[in-house]
């Protein structure tokens, strides 16, 4: 428990929105927590974790927690934040109590995560040749993205639902000339586009980048006929509804008043020189750095899959005409240019507060929109390129487990100074449920399955069979669209 950034503030958040109290009570001065009533258990929890920042300390640091469901005063600094994602997956600790509780509220923001992932995979797989753009899908599911998704944190769910407006939005552009079957697109992008809008503070941004970002990539030119539609200029009014009542609560809420950190005596300008020269080191934050910031994910990790999203990236690069790089371009320029000014807006007031991973709604959609752009360039189909693409993903889901494994010796016996892998099958001094290694097995068996569907559904489209016979109808047509 708490082995997520700042879970213990959110959990207290969730458990105090589905009793009633959707803000907390705080002067609203800068980044000072506010107080809500929450049930007994939780004051239990040491704030911050024992084990925090310290990566040699194990888990098994952490006090007997007790299941006392009274209330009492605890303070948490989400108390301000929008309380829509709270309310879902806080529902557990009305009936529950104590890790049971907790545990219950990481599967349902699980479930919650999982299916605007669902969602984004079913945009894709609605696309005409959708190989690159699935492909590019499972290079996005980093290390850090599928972390975050095991822990009780909003990030999670911002990260699944801009990814499912940028595909839906992609679905619905490539319907633009005939808009038969477009109805469960539009759907999907008006839910994803109004949950997105309610569930951080900057998701507004996300939401208005990740649309642009792929009408741009559909060719900007079928906007006007598809909003000659009736039902997409429907959607159109229920994406800005739900836009304005998010933007509502981060105004009368103050939800930027909830930043914590010592202000830095610096000018904006120095400080948005200094986060743009630190770029690629937050960069690996992309791809993993777990814990409270204290367990970089191991270096090989880092090099595959850096090596894979660059790739990708520069294979993209390639496309020709340039103007299909518009949208990519977009979301680069974002990924390294709102990061120091967003930084340096707010340096006088608490420092240099910046994580990667706060940038990776907009990663995920910029690797989807490199590999949608090189969906009409000619891969070889040789047995050759199967087996390195085979591999490649093979790979990937080695780097997966690796990751994760590492993860777990960081909280069984701590990550030493020399190699202590032995301890970690002999004599953990903390274990979850059921063992690391049951955990570590189901890991690997599920991104096996993973991957073989995922190299199945590939091999389908190369050989002429699309999973979408639709689509397959409608590919000569294609032809006349941009950037197809």
């Amino acid at each position: 428990m708490s082995s997520y950034p700042d879970e213990l503030a959110h959990v207290i958040k969730a458990a105090a929105v589905v009793n009633g109290q959707w803000h907390g009570q705080d002067s609203g001065g800068q980044g000072e927590e506010a107080v809500v009533d929450v049930p007994a258990y939780l004051q239990d929890y040491p704030k911050p974790p024992c084990f925090a920042f310290t990566p040699k300390v194990t888990a098994d640091c952490t006090p007997e927690i007790g299941t006392a469901t009274n209330d009492v005063q605890l303070t948490t600094s989400a108390g301000n934040y929008n309380p829509l994602y709270y309310s879902i997956v806080g529902l557990p600790s009305l009936v529950l109590a104590g890790d049971t509780a907790w545990y219950a509220m990481r599967l349902i923001s699980v479930a919650l995560t999982s299916l605007f992932a669902a969602a984004s995979v079913s945009s894709i797989l609605s696309l005409r040749r959708f190989r690159t753009t699935l492909a590019a899908f499972a290079v996005s599911c980093t290390p850090m993205v599928l972390y975050l998704t095991g822990g009780l944190n909003p990030q999670s769910l911002e990260i699944a639902a801009t990814t499912a407006v940028f595909t839906a939005t992609l679905a619905v552009m490539e319907r633009s000339r005939n808009r038969e079957n477009i109805r469960p697109y539009l759907v999907l992008l008006t839910v994803s586009a109004v949950v997105l809008a309610n569930t951080r503070a900057v998701s507004l941004v996300w939401l208005a980048l990740a649309v642009i970002a792929a009408v741009l990539l559909g060719g900007a030119g079928n906007l006007k006929m598809l909003l000659a539609d009736r039902g997409v200029r429907m959607a159109g009014y229920i994406c800005a509804a739900g836009s304005a009542v998010g933007l509502l609560w981060l105004l009368t809420a103050q939800t930027f008043q909830s930043l914590t950190g010592s202000g830095e005596q610096i000018s904006k300008g120095q400080a948005f020189l200094t986060m743009l020269d630190r770029t690629f080191d937050y960069a690996t934050a992309y791809i993993g750095m777990f814990g409270w910031l204290d367990t970089p994910a191991p270096n090989g990790v880092y090099a595959f899959w850096g090596f894979l999203m660059v790739g990708l990236a520069v294979a993209a690069a390639c496309v020709r005409p340039a103007s299909r790089l518009a949208g990519p371009a977009l979301l680069l320029a974002a990924i390294v240019l709102l990061p120091p000014v967003m930084q340096s807006a707010v340096i006088g007031d608490v420092g240099y507060i910046w994580q990667g991973r706060y940038i990776l709604p907009l990663v995920v959609p910029f690797l989807l929109a490199c590999g949608y752009a090189l969906r009409d360039v000619e891969l070889s189909r040789t047995p050759f390129f199967a087996r390195l693409r085979a591999l490649l993903f093979w790979l990937a889901a080695g780097a997966q487990v690796y990751a994760f494994v590492y993860v777990l010796r960081r909280y069984t016996v701590g990550l030493a100074r020399d190699a202590n892998w032995l301890p970690m099958l002999q004599g953990p001094l903390w274990q979850p449920p059921a063992g690391w290694i049951t955990w570590a097995v189901a890991y690997a068996a599920a991104l096996a399955v993973a991957v073989v569907l995922l190299l199945r559904t590939l091999r389908a489209q190369s050989s002429g069979h699309p999973q979408d016979p639709e689509a397959a109808n409608k590919d000569k047509e294609s032809e006349t669209l941009p950037c197809s």
